[in-house]
């Protein structure tokens, strides 16, 4: 008798920790892909604010979604490193991320998009790779010059985990 109390006690804590899982949204399933624990936080928070991504039923258009707002948070990205160039234009790593690696990102994500469109999810990947590489690119120039913004640290970490999100969501297309 004690042995199956148990059983039953063990059965119902294995059922009970997989339930999050098993009830986990589309969304919720690509960010708990991500493997660093404060990116996955990231992730659930920025893809919570579309509705769209948050009722997405199929990997094709939660993969567009997501590549949307990280197209549109890539622009919003790329305006605020033009302010801030106006307010330093000394500064040699804001004029990089600003000409370059924000550009480059933008354009990735938007052929991706255009790939995705195609049917063409392997393509997709590629560009949504190159694109996640300009906030780290960006962050680094910055951190080389010692200039200390953490509002464009966060808001490269934004455009990073919503780059991870996007090559995860159309891995599942591939």
């Amino acid at each position: 008798m004690k042995s199956t109390s148990v059983f039953m006690i063990c059965l119902s804590l294995i059922f009970f920790a997989a339930a999050p899982a098993l009830s986990a949204t589309l969304y919720e399933s690509v960010c708990y892909l991500i493997t660093r624990q404060q990116d996955v936080n990231d992730c659930l928070i920025l893809l919570n604010q579309d509705s769209r991504i948050t009722s997405a039923t199929n990997y094709h258009d939660l993969s567009k979604f997501i590549l949307e707002l990280a197209a549109t948070t890539a622009r919003s990205v790329y305006a605020y490193l033009i302010k801030e160039g106006s307010d330093f234009p000394n500064d040699q790593a804001i004029r990089q991320c600003a000409s370059v690696f924000y550009p480059a990102t933008i354009v990735g994500f938007e052929n991706a998009l255009a790939k995705l469109d195609k049917n063409d999810p392997q393509s997709a990947k590629n560009d949504i790779q190159a694109a996640g590489n300009g906030p780290g690119l960006c962050e680094k120039a910055l951190q080389g010059e010692k200039f200390f913004n953490p509002p464009m640290t966060v808001r490269n970490n934004q455009v990073f985990v919503l780059s991870e999100a996007a090559l995860l969501s159309v891995s599942h297309l591939t």
